[in-house]
């Protein structure tokens, strides 16, 4: 009976463990609302280890974002220049991962013990709830942004960031494509949402 009561504790702290973590927000870049801003210059850096063939895709995939984001915005527009030395984000990309078929199918067979097995077990300890889990298999994107001290209001110099998507139902050549997009769509909203609380703290 002891044992039961710690698996239902253990699998109670793990739950709300994970909710907790889930609930805390990523920081984000802070443009400083008393600094006069026309012009954001990004400056990009790719890490050595990154294939060149990804460079090449993504690349093109921030230049889309820029592109995008300069045809919406209404306080400043985005600009491409490694050599800017102020009012600049830097966006350093420290990796990029695509999951491999081997990937795709470890996290299927996960899912499956999350999804049977797990309930299963809490079943046969006379458990009055049922947890169950599955894994996604994500692409990711890991990046680092900071901004020039310039026009930086944010609470740290350099952010952690990373966009994803889901590695399931699509070849290797499709995956990178979905991320690509991720990555595309990731920077996009991070301009926009840069803008619109820039634009907020002016008024």
């Amino acid at each position: 009976m002891k044992s039961n009561t710690y698996i239902r504790w253990l699998l109670i702290i793990i739950l709300f463990g994970g909710i907790l973590m889930a609930s805390c927000g990523t920081p984000k870049p802070i443009l400083n609302p008393a600094i006069n801003i026309d012009t954001l210059y990004l400056r990009v850096h790719y890490d050595n280890s990154i294939d060149s063939t990804f460079v090449t895709i993504f690349d093109q995939r921030l230049n889309n974002s820029i592109s995008r984001f300069n045809k919406q915005h209404q306080s400043f527009r985005a600009i491409r220049s490694d050599t800017a030395s102020s009012h600049f984000m830097n966006i350093e990309i420290d990796t990029i991962r695509i999951v491999s078929s081997g990937n795709v199918t470890g996290s299927a067979i996960a899912s499956t013990i999350g999804l049977v097995g797990l309930p299963l077990l809490l079943l046969n300890t006379d458990a009055d709830f049922v947890i169950f889990f599955w894994v996604t298999p994500m692409n990711y994107t890991k990046m680092t942004v900071s901004l020039s001290t310039n026009i930086n209001k944010s609470k740290l110099d350099k952010i952690p960031m990373a966009a994803t998507s889901s590695g399931y139902f699509a070849n290797y050549e499709k995956r990178t494509i979905r991320q690509s997009k991720a990555f595309e769509d990731f920077l996009y909203h991070l301009l926009m949402q840069m803008e619109y609380k820039y634009d907020l703290r002016r008024q």
